[in-house]
């Protein structure tokens, strides 16, 4: 019998998976390397914190007030007010330890990241849109000077709330990492990880809902979907909306919040809102079936719907007052460029309201002077 054949196939397995081995010995040593002087890194950066928390502990011990506000850089009253709601960063050691490991243990000076936010009041300080991947641009709306903050978190789609001061949350959008959200300081170009999402979700609108920041609906890329979650320390799940969408408006008035528009397959004109700890699905329609609207507040009953987006390429520059009373939408002069608002933008000061828009070409600062539309 001839076993040539099988020789020949034996001997050639054997061979490679020699191969294999050396080459898997040589790739383990070198990522054991790796780890190892990482870990050192990491190691050393910690030392470095208990070494400062230590020095903290000592000056308070001996009451070098002083001392304290020059180590970690704030005043006490502000440390005392930020230690009530901090949450000391983990480190993450697992199968991912090399590219994972967060640079979050650098304390000079120490830093803190707060955790508890309170809904901004217009005129907002600063504006943010997203002009690249990795690439966020900031608008100062006191001097109207722009910057530019780069960090691997940002992406086009990702989600974007202002929160008062310098301060942004934002989520890390159409990536594999859809339920990861942060707190970014723009002009100390600082990232902060916050708590992840419970709902993986993509395309939502980001708002306040009884005084905490929070995502409404959005989409997993095939289905929109209706879950609402708010941060308190922890995303949790809040009350579902009526009609499940993406790409939505929202705008809060008094204690109630109003959610306009979006998309559920087809784009709709369809309005709800939360109130008396319920959402209530309004007997009234937008005029318009629309998406990525602009909404600015008037006063206690009134608001300004602008622009939206009403197919593919296609925008609008309508502009509406209505009235959260009864319903009622009375046409104002249409605005000058037709657009939609990508991430609710928008700051108010006297009758002057400074958006982010996106237009045919590009997303951009545009001013809109409102006595044109009331």
């Amino acid at each position: 019998m001839d076993t040539s054949n099988i020789l020949k196939v034996i001997t050639s397995m054997r061979n490679d998976l020699t191969v294999s081995l050396s080459t898997l010995r040589d790739r383990t040593k070198s990522i054991v390397a790796l780890i190892k002087a990482h870990s050192k890194d990491v190691n050393d950066e910690i030392q470095s914190m208990i070494s400062v928390c230590e020095q903290i502990i000592s000056q308070i011990a001996g009451n070098k007030l002083t001392e304290v506000e020059d180590l970690i850089g704030i005043p006490l009253t502000e440390a005392s007010n930020i230690c009530q709601n901090w949450v000391v960063p983990k480190l993450e050691v697992d199968m991912h330890f090399i590219s994972r490991i967060p640079k979050i243990f650098s304390m000079s000076p120490l830093r803190f990241c707060p955790f508890s936010f309170t809904k901004p009041s217009q005129p907002y300080d600063y504006l943010g849109y997203f002009t690249d991947v990795k690439e966020m641009t900031v608008l100062d709306t006191n001097t109207e000077e722009e910057f530019t903050i780069h960090n691997e978190v940002f992406h086009y789609s990702s989600g974007l709330l202002y929160l008062g001061g310098e301060q942004f949350l934002v989520t890390e959008g159409m990536t594999a990492n859809k339920k990861r959200t942060y707190l970014v300081k723009c002009l100390s170009h600082e990232v902060f990880r916050l708590p992840d999402l419970n709902t993986e979700r993509m395309h939502f609108c980001m708002g306040w809902l009884d005084g905490l920041p929070a995502v409404f609906g959005g989409s997993t890329g095939l289905h929109p979907i209706s879950s609402v979650e708010v941060l308190e320390r922890e995303w949790r799940e809040h009350s579902n909306l009526n009609i499940s969408r993406s790409e939505a408006t929202n705008v809060t008035v008094g204690n109630d919040t109003y959610i306009f528009g979006g998309v559920n397959y087809q784009r709709l004109d369809a309005v709800e809102v939360w109130r008396k700890k319920r959402w209530e699905l309004l007997p009234f329609k937008m005029p318009l079936r629309l998406n990525l609207v602009g909404v600015v507040k008037l006063n206690s009953y009134e608001v300004l719907i602008l622009g939206g987006a009403e197919g593919n390429e296609k925008y609008s520059n309508y502009v509406w007052k209505m009235n959260l009373e009864n319903g009622m939408f009375s046409t104002c002069a249409s605005m000058p460029i037709n657009c939609y608002f990508p991430k609710k933008m928008i700051s108010v000061r006297e009758l002057t309201a400074t958006c982010i828009i996106k237009d045919r070409i590009f997303k951009r600062p545009q001013k809109l002077d409102l006595k044109d539309y009331i």
